[in-house]
């Protein structure tokens, strides 16, 4: 008696289940489709928030920045390049210690006795040393500078100058002859840079937008 129950609920059973696999299917279905009306909505609304400018385009902000920082060069900006007091190398840590109690410099090219440029440090490098008055006479600025150079050029683009300021983290950065980096023109400071740089954004902007 109970097999014969059990057998007839068998057909049951069986709708049941076809049914719940129906509606899965279904529900994955109109998931799909939901989906694809979803992506094709955000494709019709993306297409409709692109601007006519390049400049004003997210996707292509990137490919604009770098454009024009390729276009600048160092010469375009020589008005920037600041001229400052040259360290000799044989000059002793007392007598620089004078000199820096009376300037505002920060960074101090170190250079021969032929004036050419052979290292460099800032205020930074000697902070830790600048009132040990036991090395006044024992320590010349030689010995406290960086041969390690990191310099630029006239020629040199703006795009491979801020890699240079960004590598390292420094502020100013050595501007040198083409022909002979030995011979120094001036400190080319980060800020002003970007001062100006974002000037010259502006200025495109502006002559973009008429």
């Amino acid at each position: 008696m109970l097999t014969e129950i059990l057998i007839g609920l068998v057909p049951g059973i069986i709708a049941i289940i076809g049914l719940v696999y129906e509606m899965i299917t279904s529900r994955k279905k109109f998931d799909v489709l939901s989906g694809a009306v979803s992506s094709f909505d955000k494709a019709v609304k993306s297409y409709e928030r692109q601007v006519k400018r390049k400049v004003d385009s997210p996707a292509h902000a990137g490919d604009f920045f770098v454009d024009i920082l390729q276009a600048i060069r160092i010469q375009d900006l020589m008005h920037l390049v600041q001229d400052i007091k040259l360290i000799p190398q044989n000059m002793p840590f007392r007598e620089f210690r004078e000199f820096f109690c009376e300037t505002k410099q920060h960074y101090f090219p170190v250079v021969d006795p032929n004036n050419r440029l052979v290292g460099i440090f800032s205020s930074t490098d000697i902070r830790g040393i600048l009132f040990s008055q036991e090395i006044d006479n024992l320590v010349v600025m030689r010995d406290v500078a960086t041969f390690d150079l990191i310099s630029t050029t006239p020629s040199e683009d703006l795009n491979s100058v801020f890699q240079k300021f960004t590598i390292k983290n420094i502020d100013s950065l050595p501007v040198v002859r083409d022909d002979d980096h030995g011979v120094l023109i001036g400190m080319l400071n980060r800020r002003k840079v970007i001062a100006c740089y974002n000037e010259q954004v502006q200025k495109m902007k502006s002559t973009t937008s008429t």
